[in-house]
């Protein structure tokens, strides 16, 4: 034996804290006019790291991360001419071990709605401390209207007007981990006979710290007949009873992390709803994250 080799090869192990990583040892055997042969020698193999702060290594060659930071693995076995090392290295990241929410809002902070009876849908969206950092959380926050002679909210966050005036609906999340959050919008009512919905509103909102672009096209014709460029939201109105379909197109750098829950059927980047009433749909990108 003359040399070995470490992998994985130095710059290329990336894991988190408390993750483990193995690494092999191959010892290159060579012989006079023969040509070199290679065989596994981990476990006869001398282990250590330059930093056990960062992560310590086994006899197996098995890492363990222990702290945010770079160690150089290496190791070493007696060959036919002496002692011969090679290293390799691991990169611990900080990640947090237990994924928490960390804030919670409503979109869209406010609306109005011009007929009693009519409806409108919230939306609340948690922010998280790891990825997907972005959730929507419609289906499973606690909804509450102050005033439930002038609207009343469902389980999904369906606004129902039953009466004049202004409310404050407001959603309540609880997380084992960081507790409670809560988030708070208006609702305004006013009966206006004339106001009849004919053509219902879709507003898109888009939502996260990534980027990305949605169009939409309606069962009436297949043209786009909504796109959401670099903007938060686009808002478009559609025939009472029509399809749309909505398609969702990260940006450079960011990810799709899916629809709203009352966007349904959903295929891959896409959902499709009926527009029955005016209706809010999320769609939330989160920056790319490895």
């Amino acid at each position: 034996m003359t040399s070995i080799q470490i992998t994985p090869a130095a710059g290329s192990e990336t894991v988190s804290i408390n993750q483990t990583a193995q690494f092999h040892a191959l010892g290159v055997y060579t012989a006079n006019n023969h040509e070199s042969k290679t065989q596994d020698v981990t476990d006869e193999t001398t282990w250590t790291s330059s930093n056990t702060a960062v992560a310590t290594i086994n006899s197996t060659g098995l890492a363990t991360a222990v702290a945010a930071g770079t160690a150089t693995i290496t190791g070493s076995l007696k060959g036919n001419f002496g002692i011969v090392t090679a290293s390799s290295s691991i990169t611990v990241t900080s990640a947090p071990a237990t994924r928490t929410l960390a804030s919670l809002a409503i979109i869209p902070g406010s609306q109005s709605v011009a007929v009693i009876g009519e409806t409108a849908q919230f939306l609340a969206i948690g922010t998280y401390n790891a990825t997907p950092l972005t959730q929507d959380l419609t289906n499973q926050v606690r909804w509450v209207s102050s005033d439930v002679k002038i609207a009343q909210i469902s389980t999904v966050g369906l606004v129902t007007t039953v009466g004049n005036g202004s409310v404050t609906i407001t959603a309540l999340a609880t997380d084992p981990n960081s507790g409670v959050f809560t988030a708070s919008a208006t609702v305004d009512a006013t009966d206006t006979p004339t106001g009849s919905v004919l053509l219902p509103t879709l507003t898109i909102y888009k939502v996260g710290n990534g980027t990305g672009t949605v169009t939409g096209t309606g069962s009436v014709t297949s043209t786009v007949v909504i796109d959401c460029g670099s903007g938060a939201q686009c808002i478009g109105n559609f025939p009472l009873g029509s399809m749309v379909t909505l398609t969702a197109t990260p940006g450079s750098g960011s990810v799709f992390d899916g629809w709203s829950a009352n966007c349904a059927p959903k295929t891959a980047n896409s959902c499709t709803l009926s527009m029955t009433n005016n209706d809010a749909v999320g769609a939330v990108f989160d920056v790319f994250n490895p």
